[in-house]
């Protein structure tokens, strides 16, 4: 199971950076802690495996710990967008019947149906003792028909549809992009898509499989400021969707600023030219580039 994947990468690589946010950060054995604390939670509340968990967030440290508490208890995560309309979250809501919301914020929960059972990721005592005992009982699932979350995909026209991911689904993709990418604990990834794409989803996967270090950028404004980031904290590997690529090229310094510890780009969910493809190869020959293609259906 996925939380199985995780608890060997923690007593592997305790005090290894897992995710830095702004300048919050938290080690693998904090994330393991903050996401016990939570799985416990939920559990007092009666969070039974099948059920369905709404994360309203975010990216950041409390929402990878909210996913990780999640399927630690065996229930199914929703990772919603927090800025669909009042529609859009109602027809999933609808559709998917969750038993428990998770939100990043206060501020989100004007977004939520009328008196839902939640819990405020933000005012949560992460540190709270008498939720911080380990409970391991394993209940019997299988991997391969156990569903860890619902993406939820709608194309370009009609209803969204969830996509239920099973442990053995997301465990196969994010080995299988882990070993494309060579992904070790010593690597270090800038993250600017969402968790609630399944493009930011499997790098989790791929990057927590490995041991490595997940920095969020939540806003793409200013894409000098992406280029920045990428030097400052000397990041190996980013990925993003043509628009990402673009703005990075023609507004963010990218193809002049010097970059050396960048060994891998991925570009995904869209077509990139062959005339930007050599930009890049031209401006970055030591950095490869992954041109990747994944539908959420598989």
């Amino acid at each position: 199971m996925l939380y199985h994947a995780l608890n060997k990468i923690v007593k592997r690589f305790p005090d290894r950076l897992a995710v830095v946010s702004g300048d919050h950060s938290v080690n693998y054995r904090e994330l393991w802690e903050r996401s016990e604390s939570l799985a416990n939670e939920l559990k007092r509340r009666q969070i039974a495996p099948g059920d369905r968990v709404v994360i309203l967030a975010q990216s950041s440290i409390e929402s990878v710990a909210a996913w990780w508490a999640v399927v630690k208890c065996q229930a199914i995560c929703l990772n919603l967008n927090e800025k669909l309309t009042p529609s859009g979250i109602e027809y999933i809501i609808s559709d998917a019947a969750p038993a428990l919301y998770l939100c990043g914020t206060a501020e989100l929960l004007h977004q939520l149906p009328e008196g839902p059972d939640h819990i405020c990721l933000d005012e949560f005592n992460w540190q709270d003792p008498s939720l911080s005992a380990s409970n391991d009982e394993d209940i019997s699932c299988s991997a391969e028909t156990t569903v860890a979350c619902i993406v939820y995909t709608s194309g370009s026209t009609g209803h969204p549809k969830g996509v239920c991911l099973t442990h053995r689904t997301l465990l196969s993709v994010g080995n299988i992009a882990a070993n494309g990418f060579r992904l070790t604990e010593l690597d270090r990834y800038l993250m600017v898509v969402p968790l609630h794409y399944i493009h930011g989803l499997m790098m989790l996967m791929s990057l927590q499989l490995r041991g490595s270090c997940l920095q969020f950028m939540n806003s793409f404004v200013f894409p000098s400021a992406i280029t920045q980031a990428l030097k400052k904290s000397r990041i190996t590997g980013f990925s993003g969707v043509p628009y990402h690529f673009t703005a990075l090229m023609e507004r963010g310094k990218f193809l002049t600023t010097d970059l050396p510890d960048l060994r891998w780009v991925c570009v995904t969910g869209g077509t990139f030219t062959p005339k930007r493809i050599q930009q890049l190869q031209d401006a970055k020959p030591d950095t490869e580039i992954h041109i990747a293609y994944g539908q959420t259906e598989c």
